[in-house]
Parts: C-alpha cells; structure tokens; sequence
C-alpha cells in the first residue's frame, strides 16, 4: 500500500495505492491519523489506484469516518473505478454510508 497526499485550502486528499487489507490497515491508520492530527478536518480519500479491499479494508475507512466525525470534521471517498470494489460497497450498504464522488472537482464543490 502506498499512501501520498495533497494539502487543498480546506480539506487534505490521500491517494491510496494497492491493496487495503488486514495486513497493512493498522499503518494506514496511523499515517491517515497523523496527517489529520495536523487541524485539517476534511479528509477526502481517493481510491483511484487500489486494486482491492478486503473486509479489514472497509472496517478501517468506518474507523476513519468515526474519528474524523468525532473530531467535527468530514470524510468522502473518490475514484473507486474498480467494478469489485464498487460492488463491495454496494452490496455491504457502505455506499450509502458514506459520500463517494466520481473525481475531486466534483467533491470539491459539495463536500468541502
């Protein structure tokens, strides 16, 4: 898993490489939350270049919901282009859980 990220005006985007799985969803964790602990409360999580997501997976990106909630930021998902995954999500319900937008123009103008 590769994890880059890019500081907007208002909202920090991660963009995620490779597979989000038990075996490294614990260290994703704790470099999304280091990012976030830097005062910016709107996340936005591009899934363009992950290739799979097992159940860990989607339990860490609740997590990351969970805990920007609590800190009163958001969290939106982008670029989930991947037709396994996007039926992942639809058939776990999380797609109605969470925001999830086709390219960061887009989300930039609703969520942030």
């Amino acid at each position: 898993m590769n994890l880059k990220y890019r500081e907007k005006e208002n909202y920090l985007v991660v963009d995620l490489e490779g597979e989000i799985t038990a075996a490294n969803s614990m260290k994703l964790m704790e470099e999304i939350k280091g990012l976030t602990a830097e005062g910016k409360k709107n996340l936005l999580i591009n899934l363009h270049g992950v290739s799979y997501v097992d159940s860990t997976g989607l339990g860490l990106m609740v997590a990351i919901h969970d805990a920007m909630k609590k800190s009163q930021g958001k969290m939106a998902l982008m670029g989930i282009n991947r037709p396994e995954i996007q039926n992942l999500f639809k058939i776990t319900q999380l797609s109605r859980f969470f925001k999830i937008y086709d390219d960061e123009n887009i989300a930039m103008g609703d969520f942030c």
